[in-house]
């Protein structure tokens, strides 16, 4: 039989994790657990809960909204997840630029207010990547393990785009897949301010 503990050792990145966050993680993975499965009261041990066909879909969710905070997720944002292969890295850094594209296009002074604005949320990304980067890493890894061990489960299947560099094998290209992309939406940005208004 599998558990959730067993579950979790199914992440590389879980596995890798110094004790202190893991043990943080855990300890917030049960207290949701015994909240939402319920049951017959509350389990002292993740060891405890054990996975079946009935609930290993509502178990994965749960993991996947799991606060387990980053300093590095914090500072670095896209790029740290990247590093780690955090799915929503690319799509991420994408998104801040092309939401300012079609503006661009229409109104100079609307492009530049825009722009403020999105330098704020862009600004906030690092802040959920710290907050949910490692619990979207170990869901996303955990998925691939409970995929192969419940085969007539569906379990929500993640777009290919959400991870675009991800393929990439080591970190440190990764990052600077996303510097290289990022520099070019910077390029193409400034290129067609130039063009369209000088």
């Amino acid at each position: 039989m599998l558990n959730v503990d067993l579950m979790l050792e199914g992440s590389a990145f879980f596995s890798n994790l110094d004790d202190k966050p893991k043990a943080k993680f855990k300890a917030r993975l049960l207290k949701r657990l015994n909240k939402k499965l319920g049951g017959g009261g509350a389990v002292e041990n993740l060891s405890d809960i054990m996975i079946s066909e009935g609930n290993v879909l509502e178990i994965q969710k749960h993991a996947r909204n799991i606060v387990c905070f980053s300093w590095l997720g914090l500072v670095f944002g896209p790029f740290w997840a990247a590093f780690h292969r955090v799915p929503a890295a690319f799509v991420t850094i994408a998104a801040l630029f092309l939401v300012a594209w079609p503006v661009l296009l229409v109104d100079h002074a609307a492009y530049l207010k825009f722009n403020e604005a999105l330098a704020r949320v862009g600004a906030s990304v690092g802040f959920v990547f710290a907050l949910y980067g490692r619990a979207w890493l170990v869901t996303h890894e955990v998925t691939q393990y409970l995929e192969i061990r419940f085969p007539t489960q569906k379990f929500p299947a993640m777009s290919g785009i959400w991870l675009i560099g991800n393929g990439i094998r080591k970190p440190w290209m990764r990052v600077l897949f996303l510097v290289a992309a990022t520099l070019v939406f910077v390029g193409l940005e400034i290129g067609a301010e130039m063009l369209l208004y000088g």
